[in-house]
């Protein structure tokens, strides 16, 4: 087997493990096919996204950057760039981002994805569910457009359509930290407290070191009134 079809192989295993949300893994496996074949753009965007769902948004705009200076067209580095100001507080310039993806390549799910989180972030909720609504027309089975559309219906109040929402893409990827997490935090809102701790330990065991789970777990330990166990979660998100 030659280097180029390795790293293909490696790719395709690696997608599979970051639709689960195994984004560790899928990390060591991006890196692999990058040893074998350097520079290659679709590893390097899915990379990207990797990092931005493990919270590294140094790592994730330092590979979109790279990116665009070879080709300011790439629309999917565009969308992982607008997903990283989305997490790093600067939703305007991800809708930016997002809308030049789309005046790139119409119909690109992500990008609709993208353009939906930003405009939740802006106050602007329906516009939000309709672009949310136009990704998952085009992708169906696109877990993070499904665990969105969920944040979106809470904002909307509408809580029994955003947990069928989250369940749906936790059938499809049950061990999707971001799909749990977001789960966790529309029981907690619903007073529904064991559930929603259920959901975080589960997010947790998909991904131990997420911190936002770990907060938002002692907060719901603390409105069960166990303190000790709260302190404990909280200090494990400290560190």
């Amino acid at each position: 087997m030659d280097r180029l079809e390795g790293a293909k192989r490696l790719f395709l295993d690696a997608m599979a493990l970051q639709e689960q949300g195994d984004l560790e893994r899928a990390e060591a496996l991006y890196k692999k096919a990058l040893d074998l074949a350097p520079g290659r753009p679709s590893v390097m965007n899915n990379l990207a996204a990797v990092y931005i769902g493990l919270n590294r948004y140094a790592d994730a705009r330092l590979l979109c950057e790279r990116l665009l200076e070879l080709n300011p067209e790439d629309e999917t580095a565009l969308v992982n760039l607008g997903n990283c100001q989305l997490k790093l507080g600067s939703p305007a310039d991800a809708l930016l981002f997002s809308e030049k993806a789309l005046r790139l390549k119409p119909g690109y799910a992500e990008a609709l994805n993208c353009r939906g989180s930003a405009l939740l972030e802006l106050k602007r909720p329906q516009e939000a569910l309709e672009s949310c609504e136009r990704a998952l027309a085009l992708k169906p089975d696109y877990v993070e457009a499904l665990s969105n559309r969920g944040n979106i219906l809470m904002a909307l109040d509408r809580p029994e359509e955003a947990l069928a929402s989250y369940e749906r893409a936790l059938i499809l990827a049950p061990n999707h930290a971001e799909a749990l997490y977001n789960l966790g935090t529309s029981l907690h809102e619903l007073n529904r407290l064991p559930e929603a701790l259920a959901a975080y330990d589960r997010a947790l065991a998909a991904r131990p070191d997420y911190a936002e789970a770990l907060n938002n777990r002692a907060t719901t330990l603390l409105a069960l009134k166990r303190v000790d166990e709260a302190l404990a979660s909280w200090n494990r998100a400290l560190r």
